[in-house]
């Protein structure tokens, strides 16, 4: 039965996932992704819980000074924390990046935020490791692993082809799985696909293209990147 962590087994001469989030550049063990249970995706999806949760998106509205500050003023602050870490990132600091984008994920529900505002720290550490290692994928796929199980709590309305794309992800039927979700991604809005669904489809088939094609690392790299791109540009994070 594939489940989400295990998707590194299809990966050649893939390592244990706890060697898998090794530090990179100034990327420490603050960052590392926290333990979960076994079917984390088919958990999420029974539950489909957070359905108010508004879509985040790329907060440009400040400089990385004025988020430091806020962050030293309130540390514990884990929307502080994401907002400073995707200001890094637009400005390409991505080592310091991960280290809040890391921080925000792993204390993320209990320091309140929202189950789409998770998945986009998720996606932001993945990308943000992708871009300090651009050939290789094992180091960032926990965090788009993290990614699809937060972002599986926020659907509003999940057109079929999605629930059935990621189901098939969750079976280790990567093939039929990347066409049900190549179907979802044709519907576009007109269809049923809104909210954080385009992003999630994206994410999904990126995590399938990665086991897929273990030795082509671009194509799921781009899948992720746009799964980043959708949540950056389609809503606002909740006020801090």
């Amino acid at each position: 039965m594939f489940t989400l962590p295990n998707l590194f087994s299809r990966l050649k001469g893939a390592r244990p996932q706890s060697d898998l989030i090794a530090p990179t550049g100034e990327y420490t063990a603050a960052a590392v992704l926290p333990p979960e249970e076994p079917d984390l995706l088919a958990s999420s999806l029974r539950e489909r819980a957070d359905r108010d949760a508004p879509m985040p998106a790329m907060p440009c509205d400040g400089t990385i000074a004025q988020w430091r500050e806020t962050v030293r003023a309130t540390p514990s602050l884990a929307r502080s924390l994401l907002r400073q870490g995707l200001a890094l990132y637009d400005y390409g600091q991505y080592d310091e990046a991960a280290l809040d984008l890391g921080k925000a994920a792993r204390i993320g529900r209990e320091a309140g935020l929202s189950s789409a505002e998770c998945g986009l720290a998720y996606c932001a550490l993945g990308c943000a490791l992708l871009a300090q290692t651009p050939d290789s994928l094992e180091a960032a796929l926990p965090a788009f692993q993290q990614t699809l199980r937060f972002l599986s709590q926020t659907q509003d309305f999940a057109p079929e082809s999605l629930l059935l794309g990621l189901a098939l992800l969750q079976q280790n039927r990567c093939e039929e799985a990347m066409a049900a979700l190549k179907e979802t991604l044709a519907l576009g809005p007109e269809g049923g696909l809104f909210g954080t669904d385009p992003a999630l489809a994206h994410c999904a088939l990126g995590c399938a293209l990665a086991a897929q094609e273990p030795g082509n690392p671009e194509t799921a790299r781009q899948e992720f990147l746009e799964s980043f791109r959708l949540l950056c540009q389609n809503g606002t994070l909740r006020s801090a």
